[in-house]
């Protein structure tokens, strides 16, 4: 057995390790996420832990399909190495049927690496144009998701999440870089053991092959004759092909156009969304501060009037009660004059009684007493003239001083009561005063919170449509590389595909030549010659056509292409060596005759 390196297999498979089977990923199914007032938004962590779980799953359906692989590339190994065994120890006799056997084997190996190769470009494109959705899909969402986030905790979400993302696009480049070194060097040795292989063939079929060149340049001829018309058939199909792939490049263009341009209009209406949401809340503020400022006013003006009010009220007051003590203090001194008058009149009445006795007594006595009583009136008229008019003057004196005292009293009581009113007026004029100074700090505060207002309103305007026109521009800048991304991304694709179909036509030419040279060599033996079937240039090129068109909306490429391209070029190289191998042989024959003619 040949030691295969990079296996732990026991039985040698050249194919079985094209695909090395991935680590099995971390299962992301124990998150646990407390729920908090702070951190990340849950719609956001519950989104990157169903992603993760997505890429875990799909980790491990490639992981399943690379083992599948490698299982059915050892048994192709093993049926190749079982034949292989049948035609090492090659005898002359059986040289027809095991040399029929041989290319019937090739031809089969030929058609299974078509096929393959057909599967494997289909399967691919299919997982291309899958990705190609998913990241326009991605793309759309991203947009969306960057237009309705503003906030830094959303950029450092989306931050991290790139960052994964490229970690997990850097582990899985490494990977297919280290699958495509261990892939390369096992074709390598398979391609070395297979070319010695051949080389052993082809010296024990030289020989033969030599006696019958002759006979084959004229099968070469038209060999050669069909080549070309198929070559001009193939042409013609790439041409067709070219077209169609053309008309979808065009489609796709027309596309993305029409998705900028919806992507444009959503923008601009969000636009306009938010500046009508700045329009009404500017509004809804200054009829809030003209509300206010008329609150305002209205309570100054009810205080004013209410303060009016109450010095009115003082006044009539103050008024009112100076009035009733006027009218008291003229009541007193009216009183006062009445009860002197009484007392004069009482004191007359009673001096005239005494003058009525003593006229009596006088008119009794008037003879004797003429004189006495003469003299005794005229001391009692001088007593009673000079004790009246000490009453008199006693009693003009009471009511001066009474009259005095009451007109103090009035007057006293008229400046108290100016003074009291004054005092409350000028108190009145104080608060009034205050009041007003105070009414004009609240305007002016007023003034200064309204203005402040406007001015914050203003700069949150400005700041919102500052926000709302870096985030558009960063829309536009992203949808913009976005589209060139996927269309570079398509470009290349195209290419590739291109590519490989070049590559699908140059093997099947090749497969196609060295079975007619087979086909010319059992004719030159006479030996029934196999059944051989040759794909159709009409089949490939329907199938090459159905591949591109697939390549066409492809946008991601798999790891595994390059390997599958490197595995049938290996073989291809293989196939151009014998074929240049026998050409060189049966040239050499060839020469040998003419020599011996």
């Amino acid at each position: 057995m040949l030691g295969w390196p990079g296996l732990d297999c026991q039985e040698p498979c050249a194919y079985a390790c094209r695909f090395i089977a991935p680590e099995v990923p971390t299962p992301v199914d124990n998150f646990n996420f407390t729920t908090t007032m702070r951190g990340y938004s849950r719609e956001e962590v519950d989104e990157a832990i169903a992603q993760l779980r997505r890429r875990e799953h799909e980790a491990l359906q490639g992981r399943d399909e690379a083992r599948r692989e490698a299982e059915k590339q050892r048994d192709r190994v093993l049926q190749l190495e079982r034949e292989l065994g049948e035609s090492d120890s090659p005898t002359y006799a059986g040289l027809g049927t095991k040399l029929a056997g041989t290319l019937a084997t090739a031809e089969e190996q030929a058609a299974r690496l078509v096929s393959d190769a057909k599967r494997e470009a289909d399967a691919i494109l299919a997982e291309a144009q899958q990705d190609a959705l998913k990241v326009r899909e991605d793309a759309n969402d991203y947009a969306e998701r960057v237009t309705s986030e503003a906030d830094l905790s959303a950029r450092r979400i989306a931050s991290e999440a790139q960052s994964t993302a490229d970690q997990l696009v850097e582990n899985a480049q490494q990977e297919a870089e280290l699958t495509r070194l261990n892939q390369e060097r096992e074709i390598d040795s398979v391609k070395d053991q297979i070319t010695a292989e051949l080389r052993e063939k082809r010296h024990a079929t030289d020989r033969e092959i030599a006696a019958l060149r002759a006979s084959t340049n004229e099968d070469l001829a038209r060999a050669r004759q069909t080549h070309e018309q198929e070559l001009a058939d193939a042409l013609a199909a790439l041409t067709e092909q070219q077209r169609v792939f053309e008309a979808e490049r065009l489609d796709i263009t027309r596309q993305l156009a029409e998705d900028r341009e919806k992507f444009e209009r959503e923008i601009v209406e969000r636009r306009a969304d938010l500046e009508r949401d700045m329009g009404e809340r500017r509004t809804e503020q200054e009829q809030a501060l003209g509300l206010a400022s008329t609150k305002f006013d209205r309570e100054t003006n009810d205080a004013r009037e209410a303060l009016n009010a109450e010095v009115a009220r003082r006044r009539s007051e103050l008024e009112t009660e100076l009035a009733a003590a006027r009218a008291q203090h003229e009541r007193d001194i009216t009183s006062a004059r009445e009860a002197a008058e009484r007392e004069v009149a009482e004191l007359r009445a009673t001096t005239e009684i005494e003058l009525a006795e003593l006229r009596g007594s006088e008119d009794r006595d008037l003879t004797s007493t003429r004189q006495r009583v003469s003299a005794e009136l005229a001391e009692l008229r001088e007593r009673t003239l000079r004790e009246l008019a000490e009453a008199r003057s006693g009693q003009e004196v009471e009511l001066t001083a009474k009259r005095n005292e009451f007109e103090q009293q009035l007057v006293s009581a008229g400046r108290n009561a100016e003074a009291a009113a004054k005092r409350m007026i000028d108190e009145a004029t104080e608060q009034l005063a205050d009041l007003n100074q105070r009414s004009e700090q609240v305007r002016r505060e007023s003034g200064r919170v309204a203005a402040d207002a406007r001015k914050r309103a203003q700069e949150t305007i400005q700041a919102a449509e500052r926000q709302a026109a870096n985030l558009l521009e960063n829309s536009n800048r992203q949808a913009r590389e976005r589209a060139r991304e996927l269309e570079d991304r398509a470009r290349n694709e195209t290419a590739q595909a291109e590519r490989r179909l070049v590559e699908i036509r140059d093997e099947r030419d090749q497969i196609a030549g060295y079975l007619e040279q087979m086909r010319t060599v059992f004719q030159q033996l006479n030996l029934p010659a196999p059944a051989f079937t040759e794909p159709s240039a009409a089949t490939a090129s329907s199938d090459a056509e159905e591949s591109d068109a697939t390549a066409s909306e492809a946008i991601e490429a798999d790891a595994s292409d390059a390997t599958t391209r490197n595995g049938v070029a290996a073989q291809d190289d293989a196939d151009e060596q014998l074929v240049s191998d026998d050409e060189g042989a049966v040239d050499g024959g060839a020469a040998e005759e003419r020599a011996k003619a």
